[in-house]
């Protein structure tokens, strides 16, 4: 498998040549650099930085040890990595259906299970996890007050005992979305991961875990880069008709929701009432033209790795 290895500075220089001049000042000021001295490319070189210039989709991986990995639209059957330590990035085409499943266990670095791993769910106090100023005999004795499940009290004596430290982050961007990324957060465990329930967060009490295998979670993992990444071609268009018209059209429903509301009372309107009415979806629809034209524009890659 064909890799290719840069130093920061070759990256961003590559990135700047390539005409990716953006993607390229984010790479500068994440590792604080000034001058970037050119870079010598190769056929394979000029590949990487076209697919990741052109990559219309692409999932993020951070581990607890802060290394990262990236994987990039490329083609239906494979996709670009992207594997960042420290200032070094490394780069290469991964089929899905050969190394996938690997490539995420030895990142993470996941444990096979030795055994069958029970599917649980349970909600516990967060101070119960993230508190560490007690002592372990006070542990004890607040873990069997009455408001501690039991359920409580066993996963955080795990989670006390194993050590276990910031959460690994699964980030999917859509950069031509509304909605530009989604975030996944696991805990790994030994044979199994605690995945963190997105709605409860940001809550300021309770916390919600699921428990599941680590071979049934890395195998949704790459079935979701599969999904996400494999559909979409590497290639954005610069202007598309297409995508100011679904803006348009997803701009209507909200007027939509406003006119017939107003419509409920329209016995009680004033002589002139429609008038009011008719200028409302005038300036809307006058102002959803001008932003369905920005909407048509590339979208443009607001961070990178």
């Amino acid at each position: 498998m064909k890799k290719l290895t840069l130093g920061a500075s070759d990256f961003a220089s590559l990135l700047k040549e390539g005409g990716y001049g953006g993607l390229s000042k984010n790479v500068k000021k994440q590792h604080r650099l000034n001058e970037i001295p050119p870079a010598v490319g190769s056929d394979f070189s000029d590949q990487v930085i076209s697919c990741i210039g052109k990559s219309s989709m692409c999932i993020f991986y951070h581990a607890e040890e802060r290394r990262v990995m990236a994987l990039h639209a490329s083609s239906g059957k494979e996709a670009l990595v992207e594997w960042v330590e420290g200032d070094q990035y490394t780069f290469w085409f991964q089929p899905y259906h050969k190394g996938m499943e690997e490539l995420i266990k030895d990142f993470f670095a996941l444990q096979e299970e030795r055994e069958a791993v029970q599917v649980e769910e349970v909600k516990i106090q967060k101070w119960l996890i993230y508190e560490d100023s007690f002592e372990e005999d006070e542990w004890n004795e607040l873990l069997e007050e009455e408001g501690v499940s039991e359920e409580e009290r066993k996963t955080v004596r795990e989670f006390k005992e194993k050590g276990y430290g910031a959460p690994n982050v699964v980030t999917t961007i859509f950069p031509d979305r509304l909605t530009s990324y989604r975030e996944e957060a696991f805990i790994a465990g030994e044979g199994y991961v605690w995945l963190l329930d997105p709605e409860t967060v940001e809550d300021s009490f309770f916390l919600g875990l699921k428990k599941i295998g680590v071979a049934e979670y890395v195998e949704r993992l790459v079935l979701q880069a599969k999904e996400i990444l494999s559909p979409h071609s590497a290639e954005v268009k610069k202007f598309s008709v297409k995508r100011g018209m679904m803006f348009q059209l997803k701009g209507q429903i909200p007027l939509l929701i406003v006119v017939a509301f107003l419509c409920v009372n329209m016995l009680a309107w004033e002589a002139d009432g429609w008038l009011d009415i008719a200028v409302m979806v005038i300036f809307y629809e006058f102002s959803l033209g001008i932003l369905s034209l920005f909407a048509c524009l590339k979208p443009r890659r607001l961070f990178h790795i």
